[in-house]
């Protein structure tokens, strides 16, 4: 069985722990080779449509951790990312008003954090493309409880992309 997979099956049976750590000792070339593939299979769908399909979460954010620690992504840099769009989940919990859920304004803050934070390292492109077209405005119709949920499910990706870039072997 050929390396790529090797990870392609871990993945798909859901072993993501045991596919990090051979991820770890994998080529950038192979794990490129790898990530191209299952892109298409589990990251965009999650770029499209007016839904984010929660069963797609898990593997995408091990997917995306993996490509990102042989991209040389430093674990502070995804934690900063995180940083923002913590707050505002945590903002969201406090204002719990009969006008609940994520304000358009709070999209925009975090679109516009996503384009500079793509400016200053352009490696991290593939994750704020995704999380950009996550925040779509399709997605997040004003003052619903639905925004909410589809919230977390952005937040979860994220917190799984840093998870998973550490267990790879991501840098500091």
């Amino acid at each position: 069985m050929s390396e790529d997979n090797e990870l392609s099956n871990l993945l798909k049976i859901g072993r993501l722990i045991e596919l990090c750590n051979v991820a770890k000792n994998s080529d950038s070339w192979m794990i490129n080779k790898w990530y191209e593939k299952e892109e298409r299979v589990y990251i965009r769908p999650l770029m499209s449509g007016s839904d984010i399909d929660s069963s797609k979460i898990l593997n995408a954010s091990c997917i995306m951790g993996i490509k990102l620690s042989k991209d040389k992504i430093t674990f502070t840099q995804l934690r900063r990312l995180l940083t923002g769009f913590q707050i505002v989940k945590e903002k969201t919990k406090i204002e719990k008003t009969k006008t609940s859920g994520i304000k358009p304004a709070d999209i925009s803050k975090l679109k516009l954090n996503l384009a500079y934070i793509t400016a200053r390292n352009s490696n991290l492109t593939r994750l704020t493309d995704l999380l950009d077209s996550m925040l779509d405005n399709e997605r997040f119709p004003e003052n619903t409880d639905l925004n909410n949920k589809q919230f977390e499910l952005v937040v979860t990706l994220l917190e799984g992309v840093i998870a998973y870039h550490k267990l790879a072997g991501g840098r500091d």
